[in-house]
């Protein structure tokens, strides 16, 4: 029984081993992208960075992430900076931040600009307090195995003794006396220095315990180290070039080259998740792989090329901080994106189609180009001795091997293999309007073009005008379709749709249900149901009764240009706003009524879309694979529907300040805060840290006391009461990332509101015995004056009588 039980909780301990792991590399950046597929998003001043160079970046245990930069540290949250120095923290001694690292305990470094050492731990700052260092400017800090740390100066190097509690010099020893870039530790026990000035020393201890220095690269200017563990290479970056030594059999050190040229301007170096290295220089970033080197520059992403730190976070975001552009992020996203910065002969893309070979056609601006998803490259095929104008809407790859191009203006070409490509005008052919724009291929052999004036079918070389005027619809084509069951579907500008069937003619009209007069696509389903996308929203079509959605039940816009299924029968849709998908069951049951409203996945640029506008034209097409391909105004996006990438990490939740009548009370982790009753407006601010898609970040809170449930809001970090009244209140806040994952269990703080003095209910009731004390004192006084006034009336008349028993003796 002991040993069943040992053996299911190694199972769910693996098992977990094996989420956890998968989780995060769901969030990575994937190495089998191109270096240019990545989004890159820049967070300059324009954005609340208040300054624009950031030489080094870092990520706390709490989630937060810090810059170094010129005006003192900053903290960002994916949302809004904070700045902390001098002039809001009294442990800076000066504004310039250098460096920063992390220890394993969870401190965070700050080496300074000539103000020394500060360390941040338990939400606060604090001055190291020792005086080798208070006044040194800190250039780099590393934390070796023995959890003592190192610090490089501009002339010396320090470390802590763990023993003594104290900060000791042993640059002297080990032959420095120049500025120190970095340090690295190998596995083999070597301790590694970089300088200006002194080369790349080797520090190692003699039989006394006492460090000593070997000194490589003399001739060289340092400027970054990293030890790569997967090959055990120690990297080396220099002003005039990239090397590598390999420290489990040689210290022999090598040049790398890229391109047959050295590498130059290295600043730093950095290791990602999956084990990546990517090196910073003034010419931007080198994406370091077996076989395999990639540049990132100014020509194809980065707002600056000079880099001077580079990061990567718990999500796997690349953090890069620059001279002048302040911090860039390289993300991954759910879609694989394709274009012009990639090979693609035009960004604007129209239509595409696979041919059997499974080179993707792409119909664009442009011309057309052949997209290989193999080799994720791509060629552009020279359409000048055919087309004047080279706008290529549609293109249809056959099965047996022919494709044609539907060109907005010179006619259509037809390329059959093993023969001369047919170009069909209104010259040679009864093509007589040009404007191509979209292609349809029936069953029968017939393939239909749809122009700007007119249907017209190519069949046997040969092409005829198909007649649409008994439908009295406009003859602009805007989309063509097959059903067996409805035959040919024309979706029209601004006339509807027409049905083409044996001959016959059936429309389908505003007044027959349909959303919008301007028709953009035709879908038919896996269950025979049709779904029209217009410009008024989607109409669902099921035999003759129609179904209408828009903006105000749940789409996120009322313009729905194409619309396409997946595997798992998920309907995907382009608008102005995106591509998003929505559940084909929740639209059934709002069309009779059992759901007031449907939820969208919307994905836009936070998702790896460099776009969000779609072109009106363009169609979606579906790989053999399953991959699905949409065409966009910056190029292909392509997405896998089965394997979309997930984010599994909840945000945390943290609660900045309060802010009373617009006076900011910083929380700093607290639990609890008494304020005094009287004030106008409470505002709270918090945040949620989740940086791959932080606009995508939704919340919920109470305020416990005050609301019986819970307020949700996209992307608001704020919650705003007025005049609370006195007692005790607890706020809860939650959130979920850009894939709807909620951290259930909410942040709280306890808010407990005081009656100043004067109208606190102790207060009142002083007064009210102050009040009842007085009056007694009056009443007493009153009876003691009537008593006096009866008793002198009792005495006087006492001896009246007296005297008149004393007369009447007499």
């Amino acid at each position: 029984m002991r040993f069943l039980l040992y053996i299911t909780l190694f199972c769910i301990v693996f098992a977990c081993g094996l989420v956890g792991r998968w989780q995060a590399f769901g969030q990575r950046l994937s190495p089998n992208k191109a270096i240019t597929q990545y989004g890159v998003v820049n967070w300059g001043v324009d954005k609340g960075l208040q300054s624009a160079s950031v030489l080094d970046i870092a990520q706390t245990v709490d989630g937060f992430l810090w810059l170094a930069t010129f005006d003192g540290i900053v903290r960002f949250d994916g949302h809004k900076f904070k700045t902390y120095n001098k002039q809001n923290s009294d442990a800076f001694l000066s504004n310039g931040v250098q460096c920063l690292t992390q220890d394993r305990h969870g401190t965070l470094w700050i080496g300074m600009k000539g103000g020394g050492l500060i360390k941040y731990e338990n939400g606060k700052f604090r001055t190291n307090k020792s005086e080798m260092l208070a006044s040194e400017t800190i250039f780099s800090i590393f934390e070796d195995v023995n959890d003592e740390m190192w610090f490089g100066t501009f002339t010396d190097v320090f470390k802590t003794d763990r023993q003594e509690g104290t900060i000791v010099k042993v640059g002297a020893d080990i032959g420095i006396n120049s500025e120190v870039r970095a340090f690295a530790r190998d596995e083999a026990g070597h301790f590694w220095v970089a300088t200006a000035q002194n080369g790349l020393v080797c520090v190692t201890k003699d039989s006394a315990g006492k460090f000593q220095g070997s000194p490589l690269l003399q001739d060289y200017d340092m400027t970054a180290l990293h030890y790569f563990r997967n090959n055990r290479q120690l990297w080396i970056g220099t002003s005039k070039g990239l090397f590598s030594i390999q420290t489990d059999k040689d210290l022999v050190p090598r040049p790398f080259l890229y391109n047959g040229a050295p590498i130059t301007g290295v600043t730093c170096m950095f290791e990602d998740q999956n084990r990546t290295l990517w090196i910073g220089t003034d010419k931007g970033i080198y994406r370091l792989r077996p076989n395999r080197t990639d540049h990132l520059n100014r020509s194809n992403g980065l707002a600056d090329e000079y880099v001077r730190a580079l990061f990567s976070d718990l999500e796997g975001n690349l953090w890069i901080g620059t001279d002048i552009a302040g911090l860039i992020q390289v993300k991954d996203g759910k879609f694989l994106t394709f274009g012009t910065q990639d090979g693609l002969g035009d960004d604007i893309i129209h239509a595409t189609s696979q041919d059997l070979d499974g080179r993707v056609w792409v119909a664009t601006q442009n011309g057309v180009s052949i997209y290989n998803p193999r080799t994720n490259s791509s060629v552009n095929l020279d359409l000048s001795k055919y087309f004047e104008n080279k706008q290529i809407r549609d293109v249809y790859c056959h099965a047996d091997g022919r494709v044609w191009l539907a060109s907005y203006g010179s006619g259509l070409l037809e390329f059959s293999p093993g023969n001369k490509p047919i170009l069909y005008t209104s010259q040679n052919s009864g093509l007589s309007e040009m404007t191509a724009r979209r292609l349809l291929y029936t069953p029968d052999g017939k393939l239909y073009i749809g122009t700007k004036r007119g249907l017209f079918v190519l069949e046997n070389k040969t092409i005829t005008r198909v007649d649409l005027s008994a439908a009295k619809a406009s003859e602009y084509i805007m989309d063509l379709r097959f059903s067996n069951k409805y035959g040919i579907i024309v979706s029209t500008n601004n006339g509807g749709v027409i049905f083409l069937k044996n001959n016959e003619l059936k429309t389908l009209k505003e007044e027959d249900g349909l959303a919008g007069s301007v028709v953009y696509c035709a879908f038919e389903d896996s269950e025979g149901v049709l779904w029209f996308g217009t410009n008024n929203g989607l109409t669902r079509l099921q035999n003759t009764n129609a179904a209408q959605i828009n903006a105000s039940k749940g789409l996120p816009d009322d313009i729905i240009f194409q619309i396409t299924e997946d595997m798992a029968g998920n309907l995907w849709m382009t608008c102005k706003r995106g591509i998003f998908t929505i559940k084909k069951k929740e639209v059934v049951r709002l069309a009779v009524n059992r759901l007031a409203g449907v939820s969208c996945k919307l994905y836009d640029n936070n998702d790896g879309l460099r776009s969000t506008e779609i072109t009106a034209n363009g169609k979606i097409g579906k790989l053999n694979d399953g991959k699905l391909v949409f065409s966009t105004l910056k190029g292909l996006a392509i997405i896998h529907p089965d394997s979309i990438p997930i984010n599994y990490n909840p945000p945390q939740v943290y609660i900045n300040s309060l802010f009373l009548d617009g006076v900011e009370i910083e929380v700093n982790r607290r639990k609890r805060i008494e304020i005094d009753e009287g004030f106008k407006r409470l505002k709270i601010e918090y945040t949620a840290l989740s940086y791959s898609a932080p606009r995508k970040v939704r919340f919920r809170y109470k305020l416990d006391g005050l609301d019986d449930k819970w307020v949700e809001v996209e992307n608001v970090r704020e919650a705003d009461f007025t005049d609370l009244a006195e007692g005790e209140y607890t706020f809860r806040v939650q959130a979920c990332n850009n894939d709807g994952i909620w951290n259930e269990v909410s942040t709280n703080l306890t808010i407990y509101v005081k009656s100043p003095l004067l109208t606190s209910n102790w207060f009142k009731l002083l007064v009210y015995l102050a009040i009842g004390f007085a009056l007694f004192l009056l009443w007493l006084y009153g009876y003691r004056v009537l008593w006096y006034k009866i008793r002198r009336k009792f005495v006087s008349a006492k001896w009246h009588i007296k005297e008149q028993q004393e007369e009447a003796r007499h």
